[in-house]
């Protein structure tokens, strides 16, 4: 997120450090809302393979997932 904000401010900023963590994140779904995770899962995967996840996160975050 900082590389990005830093990509489209117009100070003159750098980033000084790396990620702090490595942990991946994940998706909270009420829990029984299994048409929710359906809905979710089938998103999240078209997204994934039609290239529009990486766009996504290259665009916030300034780096390739």
């Amino acid at each position: 997120m900082n590389a990005y904000q830093i990509m489209r401010s117009n100070a003159n900023l750098i980033q000084i450090a790396q990620k702090f963590t490595t942990e991946d994140y994940g998706y909270a779904i009420r829990k029984g809302d299994s048409q929710l995770m359906l809905d979710f899962t089938f998103a999240l995967q078209k997204a994934m393979s039609d290239g529009a996840y990486q766009r996504v996160y290259e665009k916030w975050f300034g780096i390739t997932p």
